[in-house]
């Protein structure tokens, strides 16, 4: 998997037409792009889809402040939103579930549990990934690993970078939730394509040559060297 993220497609890009996207695409060879479901339209997935490349939508549970179990249920209503239903119900559109929590939550893997479980009850084939943040793997339920095992279209990308985008090694995080007993199959990493400095300036980060995983984000990822 090869595919990155766009944050603010109208405020970096313009449009999903600008060729900056596709020629970013291409050069890192991206074989796919996540949007922000809040904001991204049908025509905007079916531009992705049309390059041949797979579309997708990014949620975050902490946009409106609810529950894991609440997010699933936003984002099926959501893609019915954006057209998937009947006959078109089936057609390419990727979800990843940004679900951050910690450890020092009660018991942080049954808000992803019954988001899981929920969604799978909606959508029970659609092709998903979870997102946790780095080194997370610790609280990590064996009720919530199985769950995860035994779904084939789910995967788990682990984020390489810290809430301020201070990087943390690839290896690292995948081998965290690898550990844990996530079928290597289903690890991937989230790559930060910047990290800022003191005084809050981004500094781009060069592209890995190889990588299997989502790049934060293309808004950077577009204007950096491919290492």
């Amino acid at each position: 998997m090869r595919r990155a993220e766009i944050s603010d497609l109208a405020g970096t890009f313009g449009t999903i037409a600008n060729s900056a996207i596709w020629n970013a695409a291409g050069r890192h060879a991206l074989d796919g792009l996540f949007l922000d479901a809040r904001t991204t339209t049908r025509t905007d997935l079916e531009t992705i889809r049309n390059q041949g490349r797979t579309p997708g939508i990014k949620v975050d549970p902490s946009w409106f402040g609810i529950s894991g179990r609440q997010i699933a249920e936003w984002t099926h209503a959501r893609l019915i939103d954006l057209g998937f239903v009947g006959a078109d119900a089936a057609l390419a559109c990727d979800v990843c579930f940004d679900n951050e929590h910690h450890s020092g939550l009660a018991d942080p893997s049954q808000d992803i549990i019954e988001m899981i479980v929920r969604w799978r009850q909606l959508r029970w084939k659609r092709q998903s990934y979870w997102s946790p943040e780095p080194e997370q793997a610790g609280w990590m339920r064996p009720e919530l690993i199985q769950l995860i095992n035994a779904d084939i279209n789910l995967g788990v990308v682990a984020q390489s970078y810290r809430g301020n985008m201070e990087p943390v090694a690839a290896d690292v995080v995948r081998d965290d939730i690898r550990r844990r007993g996530i079928a290597d199959t289903r690890c991937h990493v989230y790559y930060g394509a910047f990290y800022r400095d003191q005084t809050g300036r981004a500094i781009l980060l060069p592209v890995p040559a190889i990588f299997d995983g989502i790049l934060f984000d293309l808004d950077h990822a577009a204007f950096a060297p491919v290492l």
